[in-house]
């Protein structure tokens, strides 16, 4: 089984780190799940190029 960190994305918006469980055979997802050891990431303030 190949796992691998994603993002998880609702509504075309990043929400979540995941876990991803994959076959190593023939690459089929088995499962995703929510990441239970990940901390909630803080969000930054947009910013414009003028800012920069």
């Amino acid at each position: 089984m190949n796992i691998e960190n994603i993002v998880g994305m609702i509504g075309g918006e990043a929400n979540g780190r995941c876990l991803s469980y994959c076959c190593i055979h023939c690459n089929a997802v088995l499962g995703v799940q929510v990441d239970p050891r990940s901390k909630r990431r803080t969000r930054r303030k947009a910013t414009t190029p003028k800012e920069q």
